[in-house]
C-alpha cells in the first residue's frame, strides 16, 4: 500500500471519530500541537495531513498510534516530535528572557 493511501485511510478514520464528538479545532489544536489553521483544511479533504499529524490525531481520537506505522515511520515521527518539543523550549526560553525584560 502506497504511504498517501494509508495517510488518506487513516484520515478516514480519524474523520470518522472525529465527527461524532463535539471536539472544536481549537481545542484538538491546543491538546495534540497541530496548527489550529490547518485543522479545518484536513477535516474538509482539502489537504492531507504529514503521516506525523495523522498519527498524531489518530493517537488522540483512539489513544493508541496507528498499528498501520511500521518502526521506521515511528522512529522517524519520534525524531520530529523531539525536534519539535525542543523548538518549543528554545521559543519557550526566549519568550521568558523577553517577559523578564519588560
Amino acid at each position: 500500500m502506497s504511504k498517501i493511501k494509508q495517510r488518506k485511510e487513516l484520515m478516514q478514520k480519524v474523520l470518522e471519530k472525529w465527527n461524532q464528538t463535539d471536539i472544536t479545532h481549537y481545542r484538538l489544536s491546543k491538546e495534540t500541537g497541530i496548527a489550529a489553521v490547518s485543522l479545518p483544511r484536513y477535516k474538509s479533504g482539502k489537504n492531507l495531513p504529514t503521516l506525523t499529524t495523522v498519527n498524531i490525531l489518530y493517537e488522540f481520537f483512539y489513544g493508541k498510534p496507528a498499528s498501520v506505522l511500521n518502526n521506521l515511520e515511528m522512529h522517524e515521527i519520534r525524531r520530529e516530535i523531539k525536534s519539535i518539543q525542543k523548538r518549543v523550549k528554545m521559543l519557550s526560553e526566549r519568550l521568558n528572557v523577553c517577559e523578564e525584560v519588560n
